[in-house]
């Protein structure tokens, strides 16, 4: 990746929908809002693997990455401000709860937008750290099932892999 932090034409100006992942050093860790459960499967009790969308966003090595749609706000010195929302439902956006959890949210009213602090581009991804409108970085907590907020936890950075 180059350590170019220009502005590339995809992101100026513009909307467009990518993965997010987290990084841990050259470790890419999924940021998805879905969350694996097991539950018996009928009269055998047998265990089955199922999925559930709790909305909640959270590092998650079993699932692929969230897609979600950056919308362009606007922009500052060292900052790209966008709405985001889910790639598949775009009425689902991303807020924070009022303990400062991220989730995906359909019946509220979601007027925040999101900080994008550029650290490198290259051709479709773009290394970054992600900031509320307040300007607090998005964080993970440590213990599993390792939620995403901006209240506490350990301060994330992101790639963002351009899907269109």
């Amino acid at each position: 990746m180059s350590d170019n932090t220009a502005i590339p034409s995809w992101a100026d100006e513009r909307s467009f929908s990518a993965h997010l992942f987290a990084l841990d050093g050259a470790q890419k860790i999924p940021v998805s809002h879905l969350s694996q459960f097991y539950a018996p499967l009928g009269s055998t009790g047998a265990l089955q693997q199922g999925t559930t969308d709790d909305g909640w966003l959270r590092l998650n090595h079993a699932q692929t990455a969230i897609t979600l749609r950056f919308h362009y706000h606007s922009q500052t010195l060292n900052r790209l401000n966008f709405m985001l929302s889910l790639d598949s439902d775009r009425n689902r956006k991303l807020g924070i709860s009022r303990n400062g959890y991220l989730g995906l949210y359909k019946y509220s009213n979601i007027d925040d937008f999101w900080k994008v602090e550029p650290l490198a581009w290259s051709e479709d991804t773009l290394h970054c750290r992600i900031r509320d409108h307040q300007g607090q970085q998005v964080k993970v907590l440590a213990s599993s099932p390792h939620h995403l907020t901006v209240s506490k936890g350990n301060i994330l950075e992101f790639l963002v892999v351009r899907t269109s």
